[in-house]
């Protein structure tokens, strides 16, 4: 286990999160002020001396209570959250998450209609689940299956919550959740659109320590 992780594992709860840490984490920083989305203009605390965004942290911290609060109702109601991070700089915490909560997860890439196609979608991942091994594929057809298909073996219905890593790389899924009133979490950084999310975690989007804190409180909420 890593310092990081022992920090967060010891001091890191809904309750008696803070400022500070946010702040050690580098979640406080956004993009340049002129990049920012109009809409983020009531998050912000002003800017430090390279013109970057500082978000206010108290704000930050009642959204971060109020998700991980929201994330121990679904816990209790044995609710599923599906992880989604198809950046390649970020897909191995996704799995991570998943892995590590048995939630399931998307790390490599988007099947369109995952979501609003479910029931075709679910007879895939159940063909996947039972048959792979005595499948007469290629190698390589056997691997995209893999990629497709393994980290959502255990979604056997639509999803409680969505966890969204990587606005930039994964707007699509945003309109599929929405036509189908599955809420959102996602990391927000000041240049994207704050408006879409259920639950928005205002943070530096590009900063791995920033988003590995906020993945790990999130693991953290879930695992039983």
């Amino acid at each position: 286990m890593s310092l990081l992780d022992k920090y967060v594992r010891k001091k890191s709860s809904a309750n008696n999160l803070t400022v500070q840490q946010l702040v050690d984490f580098r979640t406080h920083i956004g993009t340049k002020f002129s990049f920012r989305n109009p809409l983020i203009d009531e998050y912000i605390y002003g800017l430090n001396i390279s013109k970057n965004i500082i978000f206010n942290s108290s704000i930050s911290l009642f959204l971060l209570r109020r998700t991980l609060n929201f994330l121990e109702i679904l816990k209790k109601d044995n609710g599923q959250v599906l992880f989604v991070g198809t950046n390649g700089d970020f897909s191995k915490l996704v799995k991570f998450a998943g892995e590590s909560t048995g939630q399931p997860y998307v790390s490599m890439r988007w099947i369109k209609g995952l979501l609003t196609n479910w029931e075709n979608l679910n007879v895939s991942i159940k063909f996947y689940n039972l048959f792979l091994k005595k499948l007469r594929k290629s190698r390589r057809q056997k691997q995209k299956m893999h990629e497709n298909f393994y980290g959502l073996r255990f979604l056997n219905k639509l999803p409680s919550a969505i966890f969204l890593i990587s606005l930039n790389t994964d707007k699509e899924i945003i309109h599929e959740a929405k036509r189908l009133n599955i809420p959102i979490i996602a990391i927000v950084d000041s240049n994207q659109p704050v408006d879409l999310i259920d639950y928005p975690l205002l943070a530096n989007s590009e900063s791995l320590i920033s988003v590995f804190f906020l993945i790990r409180l999130i693991t953290l909420s879930l695992q039983k």
